[in-house]
């Protein structure tokens, strides 16, 4: 994830008005956002976040195709937890922008949760995940608690892989 700051913003902010200071401001992300993609990479989509009032700075994180290629190459720990969080926080802004008057916070975790679902569903299918869950054999907690006393949980350190130099 790759955070751009603009250099000198609070001293540009004091010198422009505030409309002139959101042009530059909207030039600056314009520009980034062309040189990320440029690179293959992308820039992140806040479902919302911002559009309802939230002032998360503009990130840029990983391709899902890179990401599908280190699966590919043996990754197996993929975090989603920040796509999860923004994709409820989104709606639950969405909703506290368009229905002011809204106090029952079912209506706004409906929302949050159809927008969580739909985007571990992406994430699941676009990682090969989906689907899988038969495939697994449950073990009972007990036993578990077993292999964990016994050791037999302990991370194994694999011998690194040596490259010709």
């Amino acid at each position: 994830m790759l955070f751009c700051d603009l250099v000198d913003s609070t001293k540009l902010a004091d010198r422009l008005d505030p409309e002139d200071l959101g042009e530059a401001i909207r030039g600056y992300h314009e520009r980034c956002a062309v040189e990320v993609t440029r690179f293959g990479s992308r820039v992140a989509n806040y479902m919302g976040f911002n559009a309802y009032g939230g002032e998360m700075p503009q990130t840029w994180g990983v391709p899902v195709e890179e990401i599908v290629e280190g699966i590919r190459f043996g990754v197996r720990k993929i975090n989603i937890d920040t796509d999860c969080r923004l994709a409820m926080a989104g709606q639950i802004r969405k909703v506290a922008a368009e229905k002011k008057a809204e106090f029952d916070l079912r209506a706004f975790l409906r929302l949050a949760m159809a927008a969580l679902k739909k985007r571990c569903a992406e994430r699941f299918e676009d990682f090969g995940t989906a689907g899988q869950a038969p495939k697994l054999k449950p073990v009972p907690l007990p036993e578990m608690a077993t292999r964990y006393l016994k050791g037999e949980l302990n991370a194994l350190a694999k011998q690194p892989i040596r490259t010709a130099a």
